[in-house]
């Protein structure tokens, strides 16, 4: 892969090994997709980074196009590519043509971006990928339906009227209860997206220079969360105690939460086995997991992964068989809260 790095305070981090996504992204561009593809995995797994990386990198006979949903402030944060040096003035061209703010605007405004995309570029027999992250905080949960559903209806119009050979379409969110409405129907596909894996989270805290010993820790507490491994490195300094604090304040308030809902005996029950749902079926257990998924605690992950693969269950890092801790330390900091 080629070299890509982002600045993050004191240090230029090079991305690390997703070889295995990156061959699917390669391939999927190069055939395109008449679905929309759906990517759902835990928050800070690696998702903006990952498509990113593909925009910044890829071949120079794909238009490819990143866009932010979450940023509403700064255009060249919200949209970039690799291959059209012009599109921070194209984004601003949709941005006032449709009038919502950035964010709004971009999302409403694909067929608009690829009018002006055509003015600047030929995209004759050309392949065009999109990437449209975090889309679910946008566009919200009860219009996402209707959102992909778009985008699938909008895909065959866009490839004839600008003669593509292909178009690629890939949103994503880093919560999980939008794939619940997804599956209803066949007009996109959902793949699940994790944790980096053990050794490329170890490459990733050499590069943070930390010491073999730290790395093995912060591996047992975040699973391989590379976003809560840069906020322990950059923003608490190192400090995994500080660190710990910090997500005890969040996740104190969830449980009061869950005591008032008269849950807490599920969610002790929870701690000990993550899949109890699926082995002791009742309304009970039912509303603690939508709860806790709400929250982002937990995620649902017997799905295929974008790899094609199954995640495998780690009962140390707190998977299962159906779910999952996002990062293994909120289970740690609830069962003390618990006891």
């Amino acid at each position: 892969m080629r070299t890509f790095y982002i600045d993050i305070s004191d240090f230029k981090i090079k991305f690390v090994n997703r070889n295995l996504e990156i061959e699917v992204l390669t391939r999927l561009s190069k055939y395109g997709s008449p679905f929309p593809i759906f990517i759902y995995g835990p928050e800070g797994c690696g998702k903006t980074t990952l498509f990113r990386y593909f925009v910044h990198t890829c071949s120079k006979n794909l238009v490819c196009v990143y866009i932010n949903a979450l940023e509403d402030v700064d255009i060249s944060k919200a949209i970039e590519s690799s291959t059209i040096p012009e599109i921070a003035s194209i984004a601003l061209r949709v941005i006032n043509e449709i009038g919502e703010g950035i964010a709004k605007s971009l999302l409403k405004g694909i067929s608009l971006l690829i009018k002006h995309l055509a003015t600047c570029t030929t995209l004759s027999d050309r392949n065009l990928v999109l990437f449209i992250d975090d889309v679910v905080y946008t566009i919200t949960l009860g219009k996402i339906e209707w959102y992909i559903k778009w985008l699938y209806e909008l895909i065959p119009k866009l490839k004839n009227e600008y003669n593509l050979k292909s178009i690629l379409i890939v949103t994503s969110t880093s919560e999980g209860l939008s794939r619940k409405l997804l599956l209803r129907h066949t007009y996109s596909e959902v793949y699940l997206i994790w944790n980096l894996e053990y050794e490329a989270f170890q490459e990733l805290t050499k590069q943070l220079r930390l010491s073999s010993e730290t790395s093995k820790e912060i591996w047992k507490l975040t699973g391989g969360n590379p976003r809560q491994l840069i906020d322990i490195v950059v923003h608490h300094r190192r400090n995994l105690k500080s660190w710990i604090n910090k997500l005890r304040d969040k996740v104190i308030e969830i449980v009061t939460e869950i005591k008032a809902m008269n849950l807490i005996n599920e969610l002790k029950n929870l701690l000990r086995n993550i899949d109890l749902y699926y082995e002791e079926p009742n309304e009970k257990t039912k509303k603690l997991i939508e709860f806790l998924e709400e929250k982002n605690l937990i995620i649902y992950k017997n799905h295929q992964l974008l790899t094609g693969n199954y995640l495998k269950e780690n009962d140390e890092l707190g998977i299962g068989k159906y779910y999952a801790w996002q990062i293994p330390v909120y289970r740690m900091v609830i069962h003390e809260l618990t006891t």
